[in-house]
């Protein structure tokens, strides 16, 4: 069951915003409601065990996997949410 504030601020918030907005947030809010696929990923490693590995990189190793990761990962994708 939703709480009496939360379902009041959710409709005061969404009520403010124009109709195509409105219809957006309910996409969003259904689309939170369907069950994510299994994830294909094998498992991550615990930062604890990824701790052990400091200092055994260059500066200029490190800056390689940095630019590596910003370049694959930090980037914006306008047709996601």
């Amino acid at each position: 069951m939703i709480d009496a504030t939360l379902q009041s601020d959710l409709l005061t918030t969404i009520s403010g915003l124009p109709e195509p907005k409105q219809l957006a947030v309910l996409h969003f809010a259904k689309a939170l409601t369907v069950p994510s696929a299994p994830s294909t990923l094998p498992p991550g490693t615990p930062g604890s065990e990824l701790l052990s590995m400091l200092g055994r990189w260059s500066t200029n190793d490190a800056d390689v996997i940095q630019n590596a990761i910003e370049l694959e990962f930090e980037q914006v994708d306008p047709r996601d949410w």
